[in-house]
């Protein structure tokens, strides 16, 4: 009798096990046609459908939030705040391209998410959202869209609707700031003839300010 306990209870952690270790699929869709009119007040030719073949589709990437806020990107175009850019099992870098069906809907699938236990930053249980470039690449993109609520992965398949709650649709196109870089500099620059002198006060990679010398200057 001990011996047949024993030999459930094993079964029982055995298959408890399995359940825990399972992987599962996150689709987003979006059956409406409400992403491609957003997709098209950037690219009017933007296809659909959409062949996979098509050079130019465009970026999604799966980002993570610890709190309940969405963080904007900052001007180097990486995640501020407490996100992080997401590494599900697959795809590795977080990053589907976008790719609308015969009447324009869309579904980003699939992310593969493991269980709390796995080794990935984005397990089951996190909460995530995507950001849609208007490019294939981001160093080439200039704007974006962003979920307007988080999502929290479940331990079971997912195919969340875009615009249901918690998502509740695209925000606005938002632009990305680009980067500035401003040095200043004193130098003093004094003309043979001592009449003329002209002071380099600052330098930028937009402008140069010079000020002519006084007659009075000695």
């Amino acid at each position: 009798m001990n011996k047949i306990r024993l030999t459930l209870l094993f079964t029982m952690i055995f298959v408890v096990g399995i359940l825990f270790s399972q992987t599962v699929g996150v689709a987003f869709k979006d059956p409406s046609q409400n992403t491609l009119n957003l997709v098209r007040q950037e690219d009017p030719d933007f296809p659909y459908p959409t062949p996979t073949s098509y050079e130019d589709r465009w970026m999604v990437q799966l980002y993570k939030s610890v709190d309940d806020v969405i963080d904007p990107l900052g001007p180097d175009g990486l995640p501020t705040g407490d996100d992080i850019i997401s590494h599900p099992a697959s795809p590795a870098d977080g990053i589907l391209y976008l790719l609308f069906g015969p009447t324009g809907g869309l579904n980003i699938s699939g992310y593969t998410i493991t269980p709390s236990t796995g080794y990935y930053d984005t397990q089951q249980g996190d909460k995530v959202y995507l950001r849609l470039f208007n490019a294939k690449l981001l160093a080439n993109a200039t704007k974006y869209i962003v979920f307007n609520g988080l999502y929290t992965i479940p331990t079971t398949n997912s195919t969340p609707g875009i615009y249901a709650a918690p998502i509740n649709g695209w925000s606005d196109w938002i632009t990305i700031a680009p980067v500035t870089d401003t040095w200043t500099y004193n130098l003093n620059i004094t003309a043979s003839d001592r009449k003329y002198a002209c002071i380099l006060l600052s330098f930028s990679s937009s402008y140069c300010v010079f000020y002519k010398k006084p007659e009075n200057l000695a």
